[in-house]
């Protein structure tokens, strides 16, 4: 029989064989599933799952076949919820009401899960091809993105606002969702061989700046702005405070020479 008994406060499992549901938690504050502030205990017997609280209660739920388990606070309210993924769905378990959501998301290939919207609880983002389907629990609902085809997906708050924005690169295009108005933006980059978030205009939210040859770009979502800068002859690059004001400068070395993209001030310059 599969069985898995788990103490959240310690985040320990105990793992007897032939247990094929994989249980993995969230660090520190997600040991208090229905919301009374004390330790609760999770046990899996196959697919099902029982959790202990205090005073020698305890409810069982019985699940569809699933294959990975996470405590994540979802919904903002008090206490965590367990995240299950299936085959080609979402099952959530809230304990504190003592119910079960399941969110259709077809075949998907990656799950991941973050604030995207800047309101308390954290969304679950998932691949499937060519789509992102962001689940918000709190408010039991789905959004869908048709993003086509995609290389690499990352989060990051990007336009200043709470909540961070998913951002995935496409070709020679940058697209971004901000799940807070369920928008999809798409940039026109070029081709570029590197890509990190920096802030470098002094502002909330960070820039993405892309080396593409023999200049650099930087999108500012927040301004829905790319800005450009040539650098040609660059062999390095780095990124500091410069000049003492908000905003990070990027440093190249051109020959012998560092010389600075000063972009929250617009400029460039040899040091």
């Amino acid at each position: 029989m599969k069985h898995l008994k788990w103490a959240l406060a310690a985040a320990m499992v105990s793992v007897f064989l032939g247990l094929a549901p994989a249980a993995n938690a969230q660090t520190g504050e997600c040991s208090d599933l229905n919301g009374d502030g004390t330790v609760d205990t999770v046990s899996v017997n196959g697919y099902s799952v029982t959790i202990y609280s205090g005073g020698g209660t305890s409810r069982t739920y019985n699940l569809s076949s699933w294959s990975t388990m996470q405590i994540v606070e979802l919904d903002g309210l008090a206490g965590c919820e367990l995240l299950f993924t299936q085959s080609s769905s979402l099952a959530v378990v809230t304990h504190r009401t003592g119910t079960t959501d399941t969110y259709s998301v077809g075949s998907w290939s990656t799950m991941t899960y973050t604030d995207l919207d800047g309101v308390a609880g954290n969304e679950v983002y998932m691949t499937s091809g060519s789509y992102i389907n962001v689940v918000t629990h709190r408010t039991k609902t789905k959004n869908s993105y048709n993003v086509g085809s995609w290389s690499t997906l990352s989060y990051r708050d990007l336009d200043g606002y709470a909540g961070n924005e998913l951002y995935l690169t496409s070709g020679t295009d940058l697209k971004v969702i901000t799940q807070r108005t369920q928008s999809l933006k798409s940039y026109y980059i070029g081709s570029w061989s590197t890509m990190q978030p920096i802030e470098t205009d002094g502002k909330t939210g960070e820039e993405l700046v892309f080396t593409t040859g023999a200049t650099i770009t930087i999108l500012c979502h927040r301004d829905a702005a790319t800005r450009v800068y040539n650098v040609s002859g660059w062999s390095s690059m780095s990124y500091y405070n410069q000049d003492g004001l908000p905003g990070e400068e990027l440093v190249f070395i051109m020959g012998t020479r560092p010389f600075v993209v000063n972009d929250a001030r617009r400029t460039t310059y040899y040091l």
